[in-house]
């Protein structure tokens, strides 16, 4: 339970101090969206099925949550992606260049060869800036 209340606050804190406008954040549970973003972009919540279609241009993408799956379509650029919560994955393309910012356990960014966004394959995770595990 007290998991449970810890992931809630750390929710609502994110959103509140996201600096993302309010049309470049997704806030809720178990949806499944595909569409252009600009920018800053924050994803907030468990269980979400999300596209980053090409044409997009991020900056920074954040997530705070457990359970979002998240794809970056060929020819979208993003600077940094920033993870608070657990198992989550985000697909990238193999010549992205970006920094990332991992707190949580479990959590994959995993690149995929150009043209393949469509399915979710094992690839090397890219090299983390800084990651803290729970438990050590």
């Amino acid at each position: 339970m007290s998991r449970t209340l810890a992931m809630a606050l750390l929710l609502v804190v994110a959103a509140g101090v996201a600096g993302c406008p309010s049309d470049n954040r997704l806030v809720g549970h178990r949806m499944t969206r595909s569409g252009e973003w600009y920018g800053e972009f924050g994803i907030f919540g468990n269980s979400n099925d999300i596209t980053v279609v090409h044409g997009s241009r991020l900056t920074y993408l954040k997530i705070a949550g457990d359970g979002n799956n998240v794809t970056l379509e060929d020819g979208v650029p993003c600077g940094k992606i920033e993870i608070f919560g657990g198992n989550n994955t985000i697909s990238v393309p193999e010549g992205l260049r970006l920094r990332d910012s991992i707190i949580g356990h479990r959590n994959r960014i995993i690149r995929r060869p150009a043209g393949d966004a469509g399915r979710m394959h094992e690839y090397p995770p890219v090299e983390s800036s800084f990651e803290m595990r729970e438990g050590g």
